[in-house]
């Protein structure tokens, strides 16, 4: 039997998703949590659903949202240490409701 919760990868996801909100927000200091949640995640109360605990996600959006942070990361902010940086290039499907660029 294994000793971990199944509810620890998505805790651990979701927790990845939150220092990157936190980094991007202190390295940016232009755009609020909720206009980054639209531009990555396509819905201005997705963080906010993360941080009371309310919300699931699939690893599509996952990877939609790491990637968003990803292409858009600011200049010499520091990318939060224990978060995976995703591989280059565009993922599948991109451009299919997810933003791509900070509207200046």
């Amino acid at each position: 039997m294994c000793p971990h919760n199944v509810r620890d990868m998505e805790r651990e996801l979701t927790l990845h998703l939150l220092a990157l909100l936190a980094a991007f927000v202190a390295g940016d200091g232009r755009l609020k949590p909720t206009t980054i949640a639209r531009y990555a995640a396509g819905d201005w109360r997705f963080f906010r659903t993360l941080e009371e605990g309310r919300a699931a996600f699939t690893v599509r959006k996952y990877d939609e949202v790491v990637h968003w942070f990803f292409t858009n990361w600011p200049d010499g902010a520091a990318w939060p240490e224990g978060v995976p940086r995703p591989a280059c290039g565009p993922m599948p499907g991109e451009g299919a409701g997810v933003a791509t660029e900070v509207a200046a």
